[in-house]
């Protein structure tokens, strides 16, 4: 399994019970070579929802995200889905 499998699979277990609206749940994974970057959209409920507060769900997942990263830097970023996506 890949670094961006392992990604993946671990921010839909982690982020699929947290949100309201699955359905505009996606994940962008662009590799570089010592970058890894994740991007995660969401509907707009959920992206208030995860970054409610001055340390925000969010926050935690990005430093716990950049910590997971054994070959390459990972990094997290949350995009909030269009109208109609």
């Amino acid at each position: 399994m890949t670094e961006a499998e392992r990604v993946e699979n671990a921010l839909q277990h982690l982020l699929l019970p947290l949100i309201s609206h699955k359905e505009s749940f996606a994940l962008n994974i662009i590799e570089g070579k010592s970058v890894v970057m994740v991007e995660v959209t969401l509907n707009s409920e959920d992206c208030a929802y995860l970054n409610d507060g001055e340390d925000s769900l969010f926050q935690a997942l990005q430093r716990l995200i950049s910590v997971a990263g054994k070959e390459r830097k990972l990094s997290l970023d949350l995009i909030e889905a269009q109208q109609g996506e």
